[in-house]
């Protein structure tokens, strides 16, 4: 049975929406792509907010909404923001760094949903809106996509179309585009396209059944294309150490094909490749986390047009529900 947004009912909605306007406004609520609601701590996100609550059944029994999609939403605006911390606000302790047009989509997805909309479809249209610009010719890392892992995503693609065209696609054909997937990840040699290939093979499924599992995968994938963005904004010595960072994901990756590694064995694996284990450390360096941040704000000339786009291909889809 499909949920209808707001119960079908504007002033339900109004009462839930309008008071997070303020708040949203005035950094009290940040965005999560889970629902958080901790008054201990005094973290809410924007959606945990809209119920008072973190409980998932509550809050698509509340709001009519599926939570998934609501979390895309949120993992939208978490892709190219900041939350860090900040002492002299006792009361919140942290702030937001990120631009107007992007923390500007937290009210924006809300306004857009019409009581009464049946949002069912928007995340699986949103996944196939994806891959589509994974397999576009002009997508950042088109280049370092093996073909076998581009044949793998074309592939879940085309049968993620028929579904949405109503065919009933028969398990054996999913069976066959899992396969491949699987096969693509493996043989994968580029490190820049590991979490590509991994991305292709974690969705190889119905859109149905892996749409409620998607926000997390999403935010693995963006994270993967807006680093490759703001890779120029980075210095020649640090873009070096995020090479040498994905070649050492490639190697734990290589070598979790073949066994099972638990932290000892990751571990002595690291120690026969020094340099990358050095570059995989290095994120827990103060000195090379500011330099993170200060090219993440550089980039933001090149990575906000991308993720704003994404959030404008959302909000079509909502408004068409």
């Amino acid at each position: 049975m499909s949920m209808q947004a707001f119960h079908g009912n504007p002033e339900l909605k109004a009462r839930l929406v309008d008071p997070l306007r303020p708040r949203w406004a005035g950094n009290e609520l940040i965005p999560a792509s889970i629902l958080r609601w901790d008054t201990e701590n005094n973290l809410y996100s924007l959606c945990g907010g809209l119920i008072s609550g973190q409980d998932r059944d509550h809050f698509e029994q509340q709001t009519g909404i599926p939570i998934e999609m609501a979390m895309l939403c949120e993992a939208l605006i978490i892709s190219n923001i900041e939350v860090v911390g900040d002492p002299t606000h006792p009361k919140r302790g942290f702030t937001m760094d990120g631009s107007k047009e992007i923390m500007s989509f937290g009210m924006e997805w809300l306004d857009a949903v019409r009581p009464g909309a049946d949002l069912s479809g928007v995340v699986p249209g949103f996944m196939v809106q994806l891959f589509s610009t994974l397999l576009a010719d002009d997508f950042a890392l088109a280049k370092h996509i093996d073909p076998n892992v581009r044949i793998a995503a074309s592939r879940v693609l085309d049968l993620w179309s028929r579904e949405l065209a109503g065919e009933a696609v028969p398990p054996s054909d999913w069976k066959a585009v899992r396969k491949a997937a699987v096969n693509a990840n493996e043989a994968c040699s580029d490190p820049s396209c590991l979490l590509l290939a991994g991305t292709v093979e974690t969705l190889a499924w119905p859109l149905q059944s892996v749409a409620p599992e998607f926000v997390a995968t999403y935010l693995s994938f963006a994270m993967t294309w807006l680093g490759h963005l703001q890779r120029p904004f980075h210095s020649e010595e640090d873009r070096a150490t995020q090479a040498h960072e994905l070649a050492g994901w490639m190697r734990i990756a290589e070598a979790g094909r073949n066994s099972e590694l638990d932290e000892a064995a990751t571990m002595a694996l690291l120690d026969e490749i020094p340099e990358q284990k050095k570059a995989m450390f290095a994120k827990l360096e103060p000195a090379y986390q500011e330099r993170m941040r200060a090219g993440k704000r550089q980039a933001r000339v090149a990575t906000d047009p991308v993720v704003r786009h994404q959030m404008d291909l959302m909000l079509a889809l909502i408004k068409a529900a």
